[in-house]
């Protein structure tokens, strides 16, 4: 890990190899909702967020007029509703981040919640933070507990549903015309409770200020090759409801940046259905991705690969072995020629031609993979890094050009770490510290 050592500390604590006190640029904002307004100024009619309504359509993406209208809408009647929590369940969606900038705007901290916990974990949930209302997804409905008596906002079509829930179409207030003017933040407020699973016993709630938001969004942009705007584009598919996506999808809307979502296959409850499909249409210039999409891109160009025979297939075994060697010599696998002949053809094949840089997180990433990703897309570096949901999903991350195999980088600069020494145990639990950073 690169770092700069603290002196006289025991145990040795690493901080970020960059001078000390870097400082936060001039450009950031408090809040998302702050440089959300912002760029509303500024761009009006740049687009914003997006979906993909069928298979043989093109994304269509609202502007941030058109999201900041709606918005304003929704906080006019969150405002109504009694109590400073709001539990969101859903999937991928602008309604996802429409809800959070409603919720920046009246004061409300947002509660993700996420089928996969169990009904007995989101009851748990449910009843310690005692919501305003619940917004969920129609198809979602069966999770929550059914003596639940605040309003829920649905999305979805509620035809056919049956139940004693107090429910409300949220297209119902995010359309009407009773809007209300949006209040920004205090930085020590709380923007966001994001429970974890845990290992023993209920879900344990991470509380997240927007001041945490801050300090990890500028840190980690400070690893970044060019600074992000209006004509970035990120696919967001991940689950929201984990800090890792948020964060990613909070810094797109701070510069200005549009998201494009991933479609719901409700049929298959399973939201991979359509993730190289819109991958496809999307072309983002960020991708960030869970080890398990970059082996699934591993393992079908490996079956197409495969299947070539002949002369081609010893093209490509030359070309893999070429790259394989400049990544190991020059930490570089580019090769013009073979480039040209196979890669940038695959490159623009999976929707990442015009990416500018892989981020991957949430579980470790194979050195096998890492090393084929890297040789099959010309140009474009994985940044791997390292975080929990207690330190708002950044601790470590590679830097832009040093990246390599089996490597989380330097500590970010609002992070502190060292190896804990307890009960005389060398090298032993990861401990992190930041002024920023609470230890709710």
């Amino acid at each position: 890990m690169d770092s700069r050592i603290i002196p006289n500390t025991s145990p040795t604590v690493h901080r970020t190899p960059l001078p000390p006190d870097v400082p936060i640029p001039p450009e950031s904002f408090d809040s998302t909702l702050e440089s959300f307004l912002h760029h509303v100024t500024l761009f009006p009619d740049a687009p914003c967020l997006g979906t993909r309504p069928t298979s043989t359509s093109p994304y269509v993406y609202e502007t941030y007029t058109q999201i900041k209208k709606q918005v304003e809408n929704l906080a006019g009647s969150l405002g109504g509703y009694k109590g400073d929590n709001v539990c969101i369940l859903l999937g991928n969606g602008p309604e996802f981040h429409i809800t959070s900038l409603a919720c920046q705007g009246t004061h409300k901290t947002l509660v993700p919640l996420y089928p996969t916990l169990g009904p007995s974990s989101i009851t748990h949930i449910i009843n310690e933070t005692s919501p305003a209302c619940v917004i969920s997804s129609t198809y979602l409905l069966q999770h929550l507990p059914l003596n639940l008596t605040c309003p829920i906002l649905t999305v979805g079509s509620t035809a056919g549903i049956t139940s004693n829930f107090n429910l409300i179409p949220l297209t119902r207030l995010t359309s009407t015309t009773s809007s209300t003017p949006l209040s920004l933040p205090n930085p020590n407020s709380t923007h966001t409770i994001c429970y974890t699973s845990g290992t023993t016993g209920n879900p344990k709630g991470c509380i997240i200020t927007y001041l945490n938001i801050k300090s990890v969004l500028t840190s980690m942009l400070s690893h970044l090759p060019l600074p992000l705007g209006p004509s970035d584009v990120h696919f967001s598919y991940l689950p929201l409801a984990h800090v890792f996506e948020r964060i990613v999808c909070e810094g797109v809307l701070s510069c200005g940046g549009r998201i494009g979502y991933v479609r719901f296959n409700c049929d298959a409850k399973v939201q991979g259905s359509y993730l190289m499909e819109d991958l496809r249409e999307c072309r983002p210039t960020i991708f960030t991705a869970a080890p398990r999409v970059l082996e699934k891109i591993k393992n079908g160009v490996e079956n197409k690969f495969g299947n070539v025979k002949g002369f081609m297939k010893r093209v490509i075994n030359r070309a893999m072995n070429v790259k394989g060697l400049n990544l190991e010599k020059y930490g570089n696998p580019d090769s013009g020629l073979y480039d040209k002949l196979i890669f940038n053809k695959i490159k623009i094949g999976v929707g990442l031609d015009k990416c500018k840089v892989i981020i991957s997180g949430s579980a470790p990433l194979l050195p096998s993979t890492y090393k084929f990703i890297r040789i099959l897309l010309p140009g474009l570096e994985i940044l791997e890094g390292y975080g929990l949901t207690e330190s708002t999903g950044g601790v470590s991350v590679t830097k832009f050009g040093r990246g390599r195999e089996g490597v989380v980088g330097s500590v970010i600069p609002c992070c502190e770490v060292r190896l804990s020494t307890r009960d005389g145990f060398k090298g032993g639990e990861i401990e992190v510290r930041s002024r920023e950073e609470r230890s709710d």
